[in-house]
Parts: C-alpha cells; structure tokens; sequence
C-alpha cells in the first residue's frame, strides 16, 4: 500500500499531511489528543486513498495566530482542499476532528460525499454534558479515553507529555470552557449522508449525546463499537473499519 508524509505549504501555512492508499479520497481529521496511527488508518484506506493532515497547533505543526476560532478553521481547511485540488472528498472526523468535520460538511456542503463523525464533540447540551478532558489527568482520563484502561491498546498510546501538552493548549481554543461554537445553529446545512459512530463504552461522549446529532441531520444513521471508548479506532480497530468502510462504500 503506498504510503506518503510530506509537509504541504501554501499561503502562510505549513501542514504535516500523511497519505495512505489511493482511489477516492477520505480527509480524516484527528482529535483532541492529537494525531493518531495504528492499524486502522492502512486497513481504512484499503480501496481509498486517506489524507490525515495535522491541525494547526498540534503535534509541532506550526501554530498560527489567527486559527482560533471556528471559522477560521473551516476557511484554512478548504484552502488546504484546494490546494491539494480535493474537490469532492468523503469526510471522517474524530472527537474534536469530528467537531471541524461537522462545520466544514455545514459550510460548503456540495463538497462532502459522505461524512463521518466518531465520538464527535462540538455542541453543548444541559440534558447531556460532556466532561472537561483538557482539565483532567492520570488514571481519570485513561478512564474516560477507555473502556479497558488496562488493554493493550491502552498501555501502548503513550504520548509524549510535552506534545500532550501544546495539543491541548490548542485544543483549548475550540473545547473550553464548552466545546460549543455554535454548530447546532449551521448544521441543517449538511445534506451528505452521515454516519455517527460511538465506542459504545465512551465516557466522554454519551448515547444521549449522540442523539442530539442524530435529530439534527436528516441523513444520519447511528452504529456503536462494542468494547471501545472513545478511542474506538485504537481499541477496536478491526470493528470501526469495517463499520466505517462499509459506510462509506454504501
């Protein structure tokens, strides 16, 4: 399978992109955490082709002082669409990545063919409040990252504390003190059929929370991955591939 990680500049902005596979292509945006690799990126890109980039801010790629806000997410990722002349792309986001995705099938729906949002963030809700990860630590997060703090998968993700760090500091700009920026207000605007994909053991993001994106996308059909948390690619990879895969060959 071909493989390829290269730094992308145009404009102000150099991005870490990797790409994994070839036919139709699959932008997939990471979380929280950070980017993340493992075994599900090659399987997900059996018959496609996966572009990962990194956000700005995150895992050294270089921070920039006007991406702080949502909109100026949404506008640096259609740059990047373009630029890689990606025109009409499949969509999957992860956890705050799900949360860009979301906004990004919003604003320029015509673009999107299918999107997915796995464990996704992105609104607010009373009824079902999600946890403060970025205030949380030790064996409390492996709690909530995790449905079994003490898998393998578990004890294998070990990032780096300063990368954790700088992630969440740009993580911060878009999760605290909600992880709200007005998405239930644009997203009626995503017309793509969509796939909601929970760990069915997340602690972060609920089935009730999930539902809430449910009623608001017209398209959009629910699957959990038994035994998995939050991150549900890692801990049962074989499981969110195929669930994913067929989804998007549908």
């Amino acid at each position: 399978m071909e493989h390829a990680a290269e730094v992308v500049e145009f404009g102000q902005f150099r991005v870490p992109v990797r790409r994994v596979g070839k036919g139709m292509p699959a932008l997939f945006l990471h979380g929280f955490d950070g980017p993340i690799d493992g075994s599900f990126m090659e399987a997900l890109a059996a018959g496609r082709q996966v572009v990962a980039p990194t956000h700005p801010g995150f895992a050294k790629s270089p921070s920039h002082p006007d991406i702080h806000e949502m909109h100026n997410v949404v506008g640096f990722y259609l740059e990047l669409l373009d630029h890689l002349d990606l025109y009409h792309i499949d969509l999957i986001g992860h956890s705050l990545g799900a949360m860009f995705a979301a906004e990004i099938a919003a604003m320029v729906p015509e673009r999107i063919h299918r999107l997915v949002l796995a464990d996704p963030l992105g609104i607010w809700t009373d009824v079902a409040p999600t946890p403060d990860v970025l205030t949380t630590g030790g064996s409390a997060l492996a709690r909530l990252l995790w449905s079994d703090p003490e898998s393998e998968a578990a004890c294998r993700y070990q990032p780096v504390p300063f990368d954790r760090t700088c992630n969440w500091a740009a993580a911060s700009n878009y999760l605290w003190p909600l992880p709200d920026r007005g998405l239930t207000a644009r997203i009626h605007r995503v017309s793509s059929r969509t796939l909601l994909v929970r760990g069915s053991e997340d602690r972060i993001v609920s089935r009730d929370y999930l539902r809430i994106f449910e009623d608001a996308l017209p398209n959009a059909t629910v699957e959990e991955i038994p035994g998995a948390g939050h991150l549900s690619m890692l801990e049962q990879p074989a499981a969110f591939v195929h669930t994913v895969a067929a989804f998007l060959d549908s």
